[in-house]
């Protein structure tokens, strides 16, 4: 090596000894007098400028330096942080075609895969994605997040894994004291309530520990309110075009202000739907989306509220984090998590008497308030437009109609094997599924065949407008609900449409809301507690036209009377909870459980 070569490596030594140390902004003269002295490593000095640029979160500048390197080659480590640059800038299209290069040059190059894994997933392509997923798991079976991840897209495209059952057993055994797994994704899969809070418990202590080392931004503190209102703020992100914006604008409607000061603490974004336009309307609406963290964290404490509701859980976009440094002096849970939220983040959740039965207390490491008619509140003014017609549907004219519009990943293979033996046990029966992709159709029809039914006799549905999505239900005999994660939102909205549905309970809380929906509708005798149970109501059922009929008359008859959708009854009786925990809150005694007994609307 020549007296200028050694000069030369030193020279680069040196920068990238600045660059490894954290001293960025050095780091980065240092590349760039070494780019404009000639050095003859350029390819690398590029590359490592581009990284540093990327750890600046300048991802546009980043961009220019590694596209520049690639004049000098194209090894696989450039091509893959051009992509790790690309997909910073939500290139997403252009990112993976560059991992498909890598994994095409390594095929076990994990940070490749796992990185088109996620732009895959984020696009709704899972059946893509799972190849990738299987490899990770393969190399590196201790990485739960993506044993998660291969469950969940093998589910949404009904690709079931032949040890389903035993995968899901071996997951927290398999993760790390460390690793909090994301409880939402294996809620689908566990009918154990006690697997379910040991995973939520694990991930949210975890959350806690860490967010309470951070200190809590300042905020300025509100006055008491003058008339003595009870300062209720709900939290969430779902204010829009979404399950749980559609079922509950009305119960923010009708809330008594002269008794609460309702505050909806909006984080998400405006999604441009009419129901978004409804929120913004109800007295109480605080926009909080487009803020940081701490500037939301700081706006909810300046807002004084007594009692925070949040409506997120461990779902999309969870709060967890400001729970855990207490936003307000009474924090419950509702709604937008099925169970458990764990690690002592909030005092109460709101259940009733059937998704959180006596004796179940165990598993929820909340104090339990349970309202004396269903925990799910609705909105009686959804519309639902007409019927197109069986034909219109793609349906046969004759011929009794199950239907299930509940996304896939809640289809698991002992309730479809069931669902086949409904179809063979009631002749011309068909059953129409919500499948937005192909992948999952061609999957489920194949899975019919294989237990021997004719693949014609499954019928698809796509993603269709909320009105035009419930006139569906006026062309069906009846629902089979999944199990052991049911329709909470989905099967409301069944029954509100006037299609009876038929439900299976068992110990966790997602297997039991729709037993609490049918119960709040009249029809407790549509919820039974086993899979043979099940099918043998489901087979009756389609073999008896009258029978079908009465129930359909029922609840058309009843839809609005019934306490299911008595929404201004859910309001007082969710009221009469805030005072109950609010009066034991003032009085300094610690939560407790809570029963309420039935209150009559105002």
């Amino acid at each position: 090596m020549t007296e200028q070569d050694q000069a030369a490596a030193a020279a680069l030594q040196a920068a990238t000894q600045i660059h490894t140390s954290g001293r960025l902004d050095e780091a980065a003269i240092a590349y760039d007098a070494l780019l404009q002295a000639g050095h003859p490593q350029t390819a690398d000095i590029l590359h490592l400028f581009g990284l540093l640029r990327g750890q600046q979160q300048q991802h546009a500048a980043a961009r220019v330096l590694l596209k520049r390197a690639f004049a000098h080659g194209r090894p696989v480590k450039l091509v893959f942080s051009y992509a790790k640059c690309l997909e910073n800038l939500k290139l997403h299209k252009e990112a993976l075609a560059l991992f498909d290069e890598v994994v095409a040059t390594q095929p076990n190059h994990i940070p490749a895969h796992q990185a088109r894994a996620a732009i895959l997933f984020e696009a709704g392509r899972y059946q893509e994605a799972l190849p990738s997923l299987d490899i990770i798991v393969a190399a590196k079976p201790k990485m739960v997040d993506a044993r998660v991840a291969r469950l969940f897209a093998g589910g949404m495209t009904c690709r079931w894994l032949p040890d389903e059952d035993n995968e899901v057993s071996a997951l927290l055994a398999a993760a790390p004291p460390d690793v909090a797994i994301n409880p939402f994704p294996l809620a689908f899969f566990t009918t154990s309530a006690a697997l379910q809070r040991d995973w939520v418990d694990r991930r949210s202590s975890t959350i806690a520990q860490r967010a309470r080392q951070q200190a809590a931004p300042a905020a300025a503190a509100a006055p008491p309110d003058a008339a003595g209102r009870i300062r209720v703020g709900y939290l969430g992100y779902d204010f829009r075009n979404h399950a749980v914006g559609h079922i509950m604008a009305e119960l923010f409607e009708l809330h008594d202000r002269g008794r609460f000061d309702i505050r909806i603490l909006s984080c998400g974004k405006d999604d441009g739907s009419a129901i978004h336009q409804r929120y913004t309307k109800i007295d109480g609406f605080t926009n909080l989306h487009g803020l940081s963290r701490a500037q939301q964290e700081a706006a909810i404490r300046a807002a004084g509220i007594d009692i925070l509701v949040d409506l997120q859980g461990h779902t999309v976009g969870h709060f967890n984090d400001m729970l855990a440094r207490r936003l307000a002096p009474v924090q419950i849970h509702w709604i937008g998590f099925p169970g458990t939220i764990g690690g002592g983040l909030v005092d109460y959740i709101i259940a009733d008497h059937r998704v959180i039965p006596d004796g179940a207390e165990s598993f929820y490491t909340e104090r339990i308030i349970r309202l004396p008619r269903c925990y799910q509140p609705n909105n009686r003014q959804r519309a639902v437009a007409e019927s197109l017609g069986r034909a219109a549907y793609g349906l046969p004219d004759s011929g009794v109609v199950f239907c299930c519009f509940s996304r896939p990943v809640k289809i698991r293979p002992a309730l479809f094997a069931a669902w086949m033996d409904i179809l063979r046990s009631v002749p011309d029966s068909v059953l129409w599924l919500y499948a937005p992709q192909q992948d999952t159709i061609d999957n489920l029809r194949r899975a019919a065949a294989g237990h021997g039914i004719a693949p014609e006799r499954l019928v698809f549905a796509g993603s269709a407008e909320q009105p035009q999505y419930l006139a569906r239900y006026r062309a069906a005999d009846l629902m089979l609900d999944t199990y052991p994660y049911g329709s909470h939102s989905t099967g409301s909205d069944t029954l509100w449409a006037g299609c009876p549905l038929l439900t299976l309970r068992g110990e966790t809380f997602p297997s039991r809301v729709a037993g609490s929906l049918l119960t709040a509708a009249g029809l407790p005798q549509l919820a039974v507690d086993s899979l043979a149970d099940y099918t043998a109501t489901a087979i009756r059922l389609g073999n008896d036209p009258v029978a079908l009929a009465a129930l359909r008359r029922q609840l058309q008859e009843t839809r609005l009377t019934m306490p299911l959708f008595d929404t201004p009854q859910t309001t007082r009786d969710l009221e009469a909870a805030f005072a109950a925990v609010w009066d034991l809150h003032r009085r300094g005694e610690p939560p407790q459980h809570i029963a309420l007994p039935p209150v009559t609307a105002a």
